[in-house]
């Protein structure tokens, strides 16, 4: 209703004038219509993000939405909860932070509870020091498989390499018997050879000679 009943013995109703107006049968205008909020018998403009104003909110009872905040309800400074929306439940109650938090944007855990990153859930010590542990627990196991599988492909590796350096060794010594065989072969050869003619007293052909 846009119009209030004078308090007098008459009738006759004025107008409220926007953006104040009144309830039904009521004698003044005492409350806001929507996007407005009453503070101290004055209406004001609600602000455009993070709120919602219905007709007859008043400042104590401005509705948040979901992953806003505010410090109390006696202020119409509205914070937007970025770094975890979620904890910021909103609503038009004298807490606006999701259960076990509390504190500027929601971040801080209740007592007797805790948690390692703002973006995480807030939970009893006693559960997240077992959690934590067991983590702990997991990391150390895994850094032991690790280490095992490492020593284990690097001991594979020298294998290897031992096995291709063994492997070149004796090919290199095949090779070295064979080569020695073939020059003392050469050398008997070349023995026989200049010793031929004092042996069996032949001298050989002046051709030959000329070309040794």
């Amino acid at each position: 209703a846009k119009f209030a009943k004078k308090p007098s013995a008459n009738t006759e109703c004025e107008k409220c004038i926007s953006p104040k107006t009144s309830r039904s049968g009521a004698t003044n205008c005492s409350v806001c219509v929507e996007d407005y909020y009453l503070d101290r018998g004055a209406c004001y403009k609600c602000p455009k993000v993070g709120v919602s104003c219905p007709a007859y909110t008043k400042l104590e009872s401005i509705a948040l939405k979901r992953g806003y905040w505010r410090e109390h309800t006696s202020t119409i400074m509205v914070l937007e909860c970025a770094t975890n929306p979620k904890a910021c439940r909103g609503g038009n109650v004298s807490s606006y932070c999701a259960d076990d938090l509390h504190g500027p944007y929601c971040t801080i855990c209740n007592r007797d509870y805790g948690r390692r990153h703002t973006s995480d859930v807030c939970l009893p010590c006693n559960t997240y020091y077992k959690l934590t542990n067991s983590i702990w627990i997991v990391i150390c196991f895994l850094a032991l498989v690790v280490g095992l599988l490492y020593l284990f492909l690097r001991s594979r590796k020298f294998r290897s390499k031992d096995d291709a350096f063994t492997k070149h060794m004796i090919d290199m010594r095949v090779r070295y018997d064979i080569l020695r065989t073939k020059f003392k072969i050469a050398l008997s050869t070349l023995q026989i050879l200049t010793t031929f003619p004092s042996q069996f007293r032949l001298p050989y052909p002046t051709s030959f000679r000329h070309i040794c």
